[in-house]
């Protein structure tokens, strides 16, 4: 299975918004970003990179592993993700 993400964080991948399409990947960060530059008033927000994502199929012992530890979910489940593209200054 295929999913996006966008980092919430300019720069950081320590967590995503995840959407179905890249198209909406892209409008969630740049209204997340556009947010961010709002709330910072003065300073410069950096790019927000967009991913995609490939998950493993969901296995009970996976599942378990997630239901006792909320917090591995990404690793759980993530086989891969790769850089599509940047939300930056226009």
């Amino acid at each position: 299975m295929r999913i996006y993400g966008f980092q919430i964080t300019p720069g950081s991948n320590r967590s995503f918004g995840y959407c179905e399409s890249a198209a909406r990947a892209y409008e969630q960060a740049r209204e997340h970003r556009e947010n961010i530059r709002r709330a910072a008033r003065s300073q410069r927000v950096g790019p927000i990179a967009v991913y995609e994502i490939e998950l493993a199929n969901v296995t009970a012992e996976a599942l378990v592993t997630v239901l006792n530890n909320p917090d591995t979910l990404t690793e759980a489940f993530t086989v891969s993700k790769r850089v599509l593209g940047y939300v930056a200054e226009t």
